[in-house]
């Protein structure tokens, strides 16, 4: 017997939609790929989808923790791997530190995708504005 999410993925696979956002995604290029107008759980699904046919590595970025939690845990459950949370950890100020347990969180999980143990990351968009820490301050 098949699961829901088998399922659901047997049904898309046979809406012509469904398949031209995949072959889309697929074929648009290199690095930054955008996609919007996929609301709840569905861009985990599309995403987790492309990540199994194409082996990259994901990095989803988002405009609060709140939906990157939830992308983060709905990406996990389509993909039944890990996903990582990349948090900015402090205010989205470039010359402020964020405090040391961020910056572990951060480390640890960018280490899981270096090491092969998770292929995809949820963000939070100030993440991406976080200054990476020197040697100095992980002492």
């Amino acid at each position: 017997m098949e699961d829901g999410l088998t399922l659901l993925g047997r049904r898309l696979d046979g809406s012509a939609s469904f398949v031209k956002l995949l072959g889309a995604i697929r074929h648009g290029g290199k690095g930054r790929i955008s996609v919007s107008g996929l609301s709840g759980s569905a861009l985990a699904f599309v995403a987790a989808r492309f990540a199994r046919d194409t082996g990259k590595t994901l990095l989803l970025a988002f405009p609060d923790s709140e939906s990157a939690s939830v992308a983060q845990s709905d990406l996990s459950s389509f993909s039944g791997g890990s996903v990582e949370l990349l948090v900015p950890g402090g205010p989205p100020v470039k010359s402020i530190h964020p405090p040391r347990q961020a910056i572990l969180q951060n480390v640890t999980a960018l280490c899981n995708i270096a090491l092969g143990n998770s292929r995809a990351a949820a963000a939070e968009a100030a993440f991406l504005e976080t200054r990476a820490p020197v040697k100095e301050e992980l002492a």
